[in-house]
């Protein structure tokens, strides 16, 4: 993240055709967003939303309709700084079963590591019955599958010019819960880390393989059933 601070959104990655194949957007938003007279204050710095459809209205148009995820602060994906680089997580799932029991496209998991300080907080994310969101959306009710991806990054013109958000070091690999820290791997580096972090509780610990706010015996479990996936 660089100088710049002038729009509420800075940047995005979307799967594509987003006018004919599921998709979901991954958003970065100004904490204080800006407006023509009046510029947002930096040091509130950016945070990470999630742009997904909705049980009731799969084919919504969430921008203008509201569909927007983002955690409430303090988390993980709030307040994070410019000019500083992170690696950001996102696991979905086109051949999922919802809380339904129901076949369906939603998002599973998301992360952000800081790559200064190594710190890795991931969220297990899809559907429930109490939070009907985090589907993929599908325009017109297609459930094509996405043939590209999309990134918007940089910065305006003029006043505005300025190196909002910069890209790179993509990498697309399986999913699985075991891999703690989203390398693509189920390998010794995931079962040490639930052990290093064995009884811990909290939320967003990249840890806790099932999200139930304790690192215990089920996931290291979930760690040894999965070991070799992605190797």
């Amino acid at each position: 993240m660089g100088d710049g601070y002038n729009y509420n959104n800075i940047g995005s990655f979307s799967l594509q055709p987003s006018d004919s194949a599921q998709y979901f957007i991954d958003l970065f938003q100004w904490v204080t967003p800006t407006t023509e007279v009046q510029l947002g204050n930096p040091n509130d710095g950016w945070r990470a939303t999630w742009v997904v459809g909705r049980l009731d209205d799969p084919d919504a148009l969430p921008l203008s309709r509201g569909w927007v995820v983002f955690y409430q602060p303090p988390n993980p994906f709030h307040g994070l700084q410019i000019n500083k680089w992170y690696r950001r997580f996102v696991a979905f799932t086109f051949n999922g079963t919802d809380f339904r029991g129901e076949p369906a496209s939603f998002l599973v998991k998301v992360g952000i590591r800081d790559l200064e300080t190594g710190q890795t907080n991931v969220a297990i994310v899809q559907p429930t019955q109490g939070f009907q969101l985090w589907y993929l959306i599908r325009p017109g009710g297609e459930a094509t599958i996405p043939s590209a991806l999309r990134y918007f990054v940089g910065g305006g013109a003029g006043e505005r010019n300025g190196n909002i958000l910069a890209v790179d070091n993509l990498s697309i690999t399986g999913f699985s819960y075991g891999d703690v820290n989203m390398d693509g791997c189920v390998d010794d580096a995931d079962l040490l880390a639930v052990l290093f972090a064995f009884g811990s509780e909290g939320t967003f610990l990249a840890e806790d393989t099932n999200g139930d706010g304790t690192v215990d015996d089920a996931d290291l479990l979930t760690a040894l059933f999965a070991f070799g996936e992605g190797c």
